[in-house]
């Protein structure tokens, strides 16, 4: 559920979310309905949700799920899949995480069926290892420790108190994001410029400016007196309310 707030904060009015599991689909939508009236809210406002009973490790049922048409006839063009555990680490332990990554790959698989390449591929799991290897042969998977995401959440906000607040902020789907955002907001492209000027040019539209993509490659917290040069498929990396 908090997934599906989380995704109507960012997505474009019209996206369409499919959950694919063997939990009955009345029990899911209570889950939502629950958080929504917890939020005070009616409803998604971008997001749709359609539930679909089956195995996500069924070729058949993945097919069926991914490819169902909408309400207008018209069959999606563009993906992004997340395989994510539906039961506890203590039940299924790193088997679990083998069922995430062979659902998300067979997933990927199907697309490519039909010729269509997943825009992002991403399992849940508990073992950052497996992951990591599972990515030497599989250059556009990705993967979310959760449980090692928690662990350091934890232990940051343990020895620095002051830093709930910043983790609040980012985590909540009310609150702030990161974001790559068109230079052009901040500078002109093909113009030599300082990350002091980039910061302060964000702090003028109320947002916080950390790091940029130039080239393909990342950079977090440069010097304020680095110089940088935006080309046309480059971004500027800020802490923002909304994309634009």
């Amino acid at each position: 559920a908090e997934t599906c707030f989380e995704l109507d904060h960012v997505v474009p009015k019209g996206c369409e979310m499919v959950i694919l599991s063997e939990h009955p689909i009345r029990e899911r939508e209570n889950i939502i309905e629950r958080k929504l009236m917890s939020y005070g809210l009616s409803g998604l406002k971008n997001l749709k949700v359609r539930h679909v009973v089956g195995n996500p490790v069924s070729r058949t049922d993945v097919k069926n799920a991914l490819f169902s048409p909408d309400e207008s006839g018209t069959f999606p063009q563009t993906f992004s899949i997340v395989a994510a555990g539906e039961e506890t680490i203590e039940k299924f332990g790193v088997n679990m995480d083998k069922l995430s990554i062979f659902s998300a790959l067979m997933s990927k698989d199907v697309c490519n069926e039909h010729n269509i390449e997943p825009r992002s591929l991403v399992a849940e799991l508990v073992d950052r290892r497996l992951g990591q290897q599972v990515r030497k042969s599989h250059d556009n998977f990705g993967y979310i420790s959760s449980m090692e995401l928690m662990g350091l959440y934890i232990s940051q906000v343990v020895e620095h108190p002051e830093m709930n607040a910043v983790w609040s902020e980012l985590l909540r789907f009310t609150g702030s994001s990161l974001f790559i955002k068109d230079p052009r907001f901040y500078t002109w492209r093909g113009l030599d410029t300082t990350f002091m000027e980039v910061v302060d040019a964000a702090n003028a539209r109320g947002e916080t400016a950390i790091g940029w993509r130039i080239g393909g490659k990342t950079r977090l917290n440069p010097r304020k007196d680095d110089i940088c040069n935006f080309g046309v498929n480059d971004g500027i990396i800020v802490i923002a309310k909304d994309r634009f």
